[in-house]
């Protein structure tokens, strides 16, 4: 029998250089899930409350973008953290 495949195994292909996608599905293999009804219920007390805090629909549109945004930078982070590759610096 063929021994288990280390992270870096499994990103060989035709080359020694992992592909980004092949970094992608490793980190995703290794993150932890959610279930979908605990994250709708959550997702909608969240915009229920915001409702109720700020009546303005745009105010709360608002909120939910920048929650968003939050969130998928911090999804990123996690990524790259995980994924162990870096981002070149803005230009």
């Amino acid at each position: 029998p063929r021994p288990p495949m280390t992270d870096k195994a499994k990103f060989r292909g035709h080359s020694d250089q992992p592909t980004i996608s092949k970094i992608g599905e490793v980190a995703f293999a290794r993150g932890e899930r959610i279930n979908v009804e605990i994250f709708a219920l959550t997702y909608g007390s969240i915009v229920r409350q915001l409702l109720e805090d700020h009546e303005d629909v745009d105010k709360v549109n608002e909120q939910l973008e920048m929650m968003g945004y939050n969130i998928g930078v911090r999804l990123v982070d996690d990524f790259l953290a995980k994924s162990r590759i870096s981002m070149p610096p803005p230009s």
